[in-house]
C-alpha cells in the first residue's frame, strides 16, 4: 500500500471566492463546479480568477438533485429531464404518471433509474426503463425520514428519530440491511454503490459506517467536534468527514488525515470524485480545492495542445505513437518526439506490426505507415463515414465507422477483402459503429456502437447474423478480448459502464466501474485482465470463475487526481509500462513497479441479460 502522505490531500492554490448565497456543490462538468443557490445555481471555472456565472430556473423547472457527470434532474411540467448546467442542452428522461402530483417531493438516482416521491408518510419508488417511470412499490414510513440517500444500487434511509438505517434496493424496493444508528438528528448520509457502504453523521462527535457486503463490521467513529458533510471515493474505500474541526480522511480502520483546517457548515459542502476533492465554506464564501492520491509519473512528454484520442506501443522497438484530434501522428523514438502529417481530421485509431503502423481517421481515410521510416505506403478512402477502431487479426485489419459497416482489409496492402453492413442486417434501422472485436476465426465479432446498443454478429454458412443486447451507455467506446477467461471486456461511455460478454454462455455481465469516468481500455498482457484507465484513475481488473462457471473480478483502483482526464492508453508489458494521453497534449509514462494499487475489491458479476443462439 502507498505511503499515507501519497494517498492523502494536497491544498491546490489559493481558494475561490463564491457568493454568498451559494449553499452546496451540486457536482463538478469537466473543470467547472456547480454550486446550488436560490431557485439556480452558480458555475464556477476552477481554472483561474473567472468570476462564477448564475443561471436561474425558468418559471415552472424544479431542480430534483444531481445527476452523474455533473449533469442536473429537472422536473418541467411532468417531464423528468437530464440537464446540462455547462451547455444548457437537455432531455427528457420519461414523463410523471399521470395520477402523480407534480407539486411533490422528490428524490432521483445519480444514474435516473430510481425516482423516489413522497406520499403522505411513504415514498413511493418508481424505475426508469424504456422512457418510462414503472412503480416499483412503496418504502412504508420513509416519507419522514430525516434523510435519504440513493445510489445505483442502494437507497438508505435515516428514521425520523434517527434510531435506526434502513437499506433498500433500488432495483425492487425490498429491505436489504437494517442498522442500529442511535444518531438522534443526522446531519449526513451518504451511500456507496461498490464496494457497498453507507455513513451516517449525527450532530454530535459520532459517525457510524456500514458495510452492506458484510465486508467489515458496523463502525463507530469519532471525530472532535463532529462532520458536517461527508463524501466516499471508492479506492479503499476511502470516507472524508468535513465539520467545523476541518476536514478528515478515513479508512477502516482508522483515521489517516486531520490536518486540513478548513471547515464545511452544512450537508451537501463536500464533493469527490476522480478530479479531486471540492470543499464550500458556506460561512468564509470560499471553495478549495484538493489533489487527491498520487501515481508517480516516470516519464512525461508534451504533445500541443490537442487531445489524445489513440496510443500505440511497437512492443519489439518500445516506440510510442499517438494519435491526435488534429490529425496528427506523433512518435516517440528513443526520447525524442515526432510529429507527421497524412491525414486531415482526427485520428482515432492505431494498430501495428514490427514493420507496419496502421491509422483510421475522422477524415474517413485508413493509412499503412512504414516502419521505421514512417513514409506512407497506402492511404484509402475506408468508409462512407468516420472510421472509428481498428484491429489487426493475423493477416486481415479490421475497421469499423460511424457508416454502420465493419470491413476487412489485406494485410499491409489495404486491399479490400469484406464489408458487413450491420445497419442492413438491422432492418435499415440506423446504427453508428465504435469499439469491436473479431475473433480468431472472423466468423463472429462484438461490436460496441452509439445506440445504445451492443452488437453480437455471427456467420452462419454464407450468412451473417446480428443480435442486440441494450447498454445503458450510450457509445461502445472499447471491446477487449479477455481469452484465459473466455471473456470479451466492454467499456461504455457517456455514462461509463463496464460490462463483459460471455460467448458459451451468450451472457452480458454487469461489472462495476465504481462510479469513476473510464475512457481508454488496455489488456493487461495475461489474457485475463485489463487496465483501465480516464479522469484521475488507473484500474487494474482481473478476471477468473467461480465454482459454478460465472465470471469472477477483482479490481484495484489507484485513484490520482493530478494525472488529469486521460483518453487514451497502450501497455508496453515487456518493459511494465503503461503509457497514457490525456485531453490537454500530455504523454505520460506509469511504471507499474511504482504504482502500488490499493488491495483489490472483488465479486462475482451479475448477469444482465442471455441471448439464445440464432438458428
Amino acid at each position: 500500500v502507498a505511503p499515507a502522505a501519497a494517498q492523502g490531500l494536497r491544498l491546490l492554490g489559493a481558494a475561490l471566492d463564491v457568493p454568498v448565497d451559494a449553499r452546496a456543490i451540486l457536482g463538478r462538468s469537466g473543470d467547472t463546479a456547480v454550486l446550488a443557490a436560490p431557485n439556480g445555481w452558480y458555475l464556477l471555472p476552477l481554472h483561474g480568477r473567472t468570476t462564477p456565472s448564475r443561471v436561474s430556473l425558468p418559471p415552472g423547472r424544479r431542480l430534483l438533485g444531481t445527476l452523474e457527470a455533473g449533469q442536473l434532474a429537472l422536473l418541467d411540467g411532468d417531464a423528468l429531464l437530464r440537464f446540462d448546467p455547462v451547455s444548457g442542452e437537455s432531455s427528457t428522461l420519461a414523463r410523471l404518471p399521470r395520477d402523480q402530483s407534480r407539486n411533490a417531493a422528490m428524490q432521483v438516482a445519480p444514474d435516473a433509474r430510481t425516482v423516489l416521491v413522497a406520499q403522505g408518510d411513504d415514498q413511493l419508488v418508481y424505475r426508469l426503463e424504456a422512457g418510462q417511470l414503472k412503480p416499483l412499490g412503496k418504502l412504508a414510513g420513509e416519507a419522514r425520514a430525516q434523510a435519504v440517500a440513493l445510489g445505483r444500487d442502494w437507497i438508505a434511509a435515516a428514521s425520523y428519530d434517527g434510531a435506526r438505517l434502513r437499506v433498500y434496493r433500488s432495483a425492487d424496493a425490498t429491505l436489504a440491511a437494517e442498522h442500529v444508528l442511535d444518531a438522534g438528528r443526522v446531519r449526513d448520509l451518504r451511500v456507496l454503490d461498490a464496494p457497498a457502504r453507507v455513513a451516517a453523521a449525527s450532530f454530535g462527535p459520532e459517525l457510524r459506517v456500514f458495510a452492506l457486503d458484510d465486508a467489515a463490521p458496523p463502525r463507530t467513529l469519532s471525530l472532535p467536534r463532529g462532520a458536517q458533510a461527508l463524501a466516499w471515493l471508492p479506492d479503499y474505500p476511502t470516507l472524508l468527514a468535513a465539520g467545523e474541526g476541518g476536514l478528515a480522511l478515513w479508512r477502516d480502520p482508522g483515521w489517516l488525515d486531520q490536518s486540513h483546517a478548513e471547515v464545511a457548515s452544512a450537508a451537501g459542502a463536500l464533493h469527490a470524485d476522480g478530479g479531486g476533492v471540492l470543499l464550500l465554506d458556506a460561512q468564509a464564501h470560499r471553495l478549495y480545492r484538493y489533489a487527491y492520491g498520487h501515481l508517480p509519473i516516470a516519464a512525461q512528454h508534451d504533445l500541443g495542445k490537442d487531445e489524445a484520442w489513440a496510443v500505440h506501443v511497437d512492443a519489439g522497438s518500445g516506440d510510442v505513437f499517438v494519435g491526435a484530434r488534429d490529425g496528427a501522428v506523433y512518435r516517440l523514438h528513443g526520447g525524442q518526439l515526432d510529429t507527421y502529417r497524412v491525414h486531415a481530421d482526427g485520428v482515432t485509431a492505431l494498430d501495428g506490426d514490427a514493420g507496419h503502423l496502421a491509422s483510421a481517421s475522422d477524415d474517413r481515410t485508413v493509412a499503412i505507415w512504414n516502419l521505421p521510416s514512417m513514409s506512407v505506403q497506402w492511404r484509402t478512402r475506408g468508409h462512407d463515414f468516420l472510421v472509428n477502431q481498428l484491429q489487426l487479426q493475423g493477416n486481415a485489419l479490421w475497421s469499423s465507422s460511424s457508416d454502420g459497416t465493419l470491413k476487412r482489409w489485406r494485410w499491409p496492402t489495404l486491399e479490400e477483402e469484406a464489408s458487413i453492413d450491420l445497419r442492413k442486417l438491422n432492418g435499415g434501422a440506423p446504427l453508428s459503429l465504435h469499439a469491436f472485436h473479431v475473433d480468431a476465426t472472423g466468423r463472429r465479432a462484438v461490436v460496441g456502437s452509439w445506440n445504445h446498443l451492443l452488437l453480437l454478429v455471427e456467420r452462419a454458412g454464407e450468412r451473417w447474423q446480428l443480435q442486440k443486447l441494450p447498454l445503458v451507455s450510450s457509445g461502445g467506446y472499447h471491446v477487449l478480448d479477455l481469452p484465459e477467461v473466455g471473456l470479451v471486456l466492454v467499456q461504455g461511455t457517456l455514462p461509463t459502464r463496464l460490462y463483459a460478454w460471455d460467448w458459451q454462455a451468450r451472457a452480458l455481465y454487469d461489472i462495476p466501474d465504481f462510479g469513476l469516468d473510464f475512457f481508454a481500455l488496455v489488456a493487461d498482457g495475461s489474457g485475463a485482465g485489463a487496465l483501465a484507465a480516464g479522469t484521475g484513475v488507473v484500474a487494474h481488473y482481473r478476471f477468473g470463475r467461480d465454482a459454478n462457471g460465472e465470471p469472477r473480478w477483482f479490481a484495484a483502483l489507484g485513484l490520482a487526481s493530478d494525472l488529469g482526464a486521460l483518453s487514451a492508453a497502450d501497455l508496453d508489458a515487456g518493459r511494465h509500462r503503461l503509457w497514457v494521453a490525456d485531453g490537454s497534449g500530455r504523454l505520460l509514462a506509469l511504471d507499474s513497479a511504482d504504482w502500488r494499487l490499493p488491495p483489490s475489491h472483488s465479486g462475482v458479476a451479475k448477469r444482465r441479460s442471455t441471448l439464445r443462439a440464432e438458428p
